[in-house]
């Protein structure tokens, strides 16, 4: 995705890739037409594109940002806080930090 020919021409924090993708599926005919009836089942593959963008500056935003979080969250449990946390910071401080209680 990091390459010289994914960059986007006007703004080169950004790089970009198509992806083609087979996709089946299947839907109801709403009516009659050719060969099939209203109400047959009716299964395709059609072939689409998958099209990717990544943005360098938002990473580096969205790293620092997640970096503060985690900090803020660490200094919390150390103060004895762990027990009042949000449910959502309580899954983000399971998931990233290794928490022990001692004493």
């Amino acid at each position: 995705m990091e390459t010289a020919s994914s960059l986007c021409p006007w703004d080169f924090n950004i790089h970009g890739i198509t992806v083609a993708v087979d996709v089946a599926f299947t839907y109801q005919r709403q009516r009659n037409r050719g060969n099939a009836a209203k109400g047959d089942s009716v299964s395709e593959t059609r072939h689409l594109y998958l099209h990717l963008y990544l943005n360098r500056q938002r990473v580096g935003e969205d790293e620092k940002r997640q970096a503060t979080d985690l900090m803020t969250l660490k200094n919390d449990i150390e103060m004895g806080l762990l027990d009042d946390l949000s449910e959502t910071a309580q899954r983000k401080a399971d998931k990233y930090l290794k928490i022990s209680r001692l004493g």
